[in-house]
């Protein structure tokens, strides 16, 4: 896993399988009944663990991910088009998102 490198240099830190699975199953306590309905909104910085438990563990639920930016989240984010809307206001169908 790298790190961003939002606080000094990039780096890299070894993450053991045993450290992943642990953390998914601790995210599967805290946010019980996760289930195939739930979106999970992504943006950056995608390095985290958060986002590292979250990519395995959603999938395996059959939820999805829908990836955007601080800049287009919602319909007045200033990178979206006058009369467009945001990530957050896209509705869902089964392959995800709907552009």
């Amino acid at each position: 896993m790298y790190t961003s490198g939002s606080t000094g240099l990039p780096k890299g830190v070894m993450m053991r399988h045993g450290n992943v699975l642990a953390t998914v199953s601790e995210v599967m306590t805290i946010v019980p009944g996760l289930g195939s309905k739930d979106v999970y909104l992504a943006y950056p910085p995608l390095a985290r663990i958060l986002e590292l438990a979250a990519e395995n563990l959603i999938p395996a639920f059959e939820g999805v991910i829908g990836y955007g930016t601080p800049l287009t989240l919602t319909d007045t984010s200033n990178k979206i088009k006058k009369g467009n809307k945001g990530r957050t206001n896209r509705g869902r169908t089964n392959a995800g998102f709907k552009g």
